[in-house]
């Protein structure tokens, strides 16, 4: 008697498609990264007959390691420092990455020797890769409020300097821009309402978006914070930035200042400022489900704000165009202990605590520090 043939295996189960995220990642572009600092007697147009004086001291530059839409290459990170032009040894081997304020945040910290005399010049080189963003906003907008926030975004609901989110006049601002009834719209419609309110309240956007001085030289970005916006509706686009921030803060969403740097003649982002490359500060606000969504206040400026549908796509919101041409380097633009600003703030921090005097104790400010950024495309970067 022959053999029953066995059943056939039954069909594969059909396999249904993974769901996209809410805030994807686009094509991407590797850039490397050239960030100097110098640091020097020189004031103005003449040299201080003091010279610098710093006790065994550390520089730490901010990186965003794995952000959102960006990560660093390890394996390209190198460091150079010389002390009156001439190379420290062996510093490489003792540079070292130490936390920074939150997950995807480190320092690239630099030792520095005892030192006296006339320039410090510090050099930190990167490659990174970083992404266009694209945001569903009808799944964004879809999103409840949560009853309680991640500890990791916790540190971005809370004050900080320049982005004083619990002043009176900031928790004014969100209560006449919700009228009220901030927790009968959506996160994510209540954001953006914000965001647009922070936008509209500017009467003049000052300053290019740094301080230069001595020979056009950039010191750092020009910020002066939320408060005084909104006292004069004057302001530069940093502060801008800390108001949205401010006011996403005081209304309970997680939202942190983005600092890093892009090129100033990108034709998307032709900003007040001339060609090259230098600092330039966004926002991100967090949701449930969706993760970091950036927006760029200053784009978001170029079109009739007031009378567009929040439902609508808007320029520089949550899908900013040209994310692949900027590398953030910072969420805060203080650190923490034992880490100071030196000057205007710039990414980059020392464990020197003020000014540093010169033999005759005269002061010499940090303000006499620069920076100069090389951004250099080396091509596409991998999918996603």
């Amino acid at each position: 008697m022959p053999l029953l043939a066995p059943p056939p295996p039954p069909p594969p189960a059909a396999i249904a498609p993974a769901t996209p995220p809410i805030v994807a990642l686009g094509s991407s572009r590797i850039q490397e990264i050239r960030y100097q600092v110098t640091v020097t007697g020189f004031s103005g147009n003449q040299w201080s007959p003091d010279t610098l004086s710093i006790p065994p001291s550390d520089l730490g530059l901010s990186l965003v390691m794995e952000g959102p839409s960006s990560r660093v290459d390890r394996s390209s990170l190198s460091a150079a420092v010389w002390l009156n032009s001439r190379p420290v040894p062996d510093l490489q081997s003792r540079c070292r990455l130490a936390p920074g304020i939150a997950t995807g945040n480190e320092l690239a910290i630099a030792p520095l020797p005892a030192f006296t005399g006339q320039s410090i010049r510090w050099q930190t080189s990167f490659l990174v890769e970083c992404f266009d963003v694209a945001t569903d906003e009808a799944r964004a907008a879809s999103i409840t409020w949560p009853r309680d926030w991640p500890e990791e975004v916790e540190r971005f609901r809370r004050p900080e300097p320049l982005i004083e989110s619990d002043a009176p006049p900031v928790r004014a601002f969100v209560e006449r821009t919700s009228g009220g009834r901030l927790r009968e719209v959506p996160p994510y419609l209540a954001a953006k309402d914000l965001v647009r309110a922070a936008v509209v309240g500017v009467r003049n956007l000052t300053g290019n978006g740094v301080v230069r001085e001595g020979f056009a030289a950039i010191n750092g970005i020009e910020v002066n914070g939320c408060l005084p916006l909104l006292s004069t509706g004057d302001g530069t686009p940093a502060d801008l930035v800390c108001l949205a921030v401010a006011a996403l803060r005081a209304a309970g969403i997680p939202a942190r200042p983005v600092l890093g740097v892009t090129r100033y003649d990108d034709p998307k982002r032709k900003m007040l400022l001339s060609k090259g490359n230098g600092p330039w500060v966004w926002g991100e606000f967090w949701l449930p489900e969706a993760g970091w969504i950036p927006f760029d206040p200053v784009v978001m400026r170029r079109q009739s704000l007031r009378t567009l549908d929040v439902r609508a796509p808007w320029k520089g919101f949550a899908s900013p165009a040209g994310m692949k041409e900027l590398v953030p380097m910072a969420w805060t633009f203080m650190p923490t202990p034992p880490f100071v600003v030196n000057g205007w703030p710039a990414m980059w921090w020392s464990t020197v605590e003020g000014l540093v005097f010169g033999p005759t104790g005269s002061p010499v400010g940090w303000s006499n520090a620069s920076i100069s950024v090389t951004m250099i495309g080396r091509g596409r970067g991998t999918a996603p």
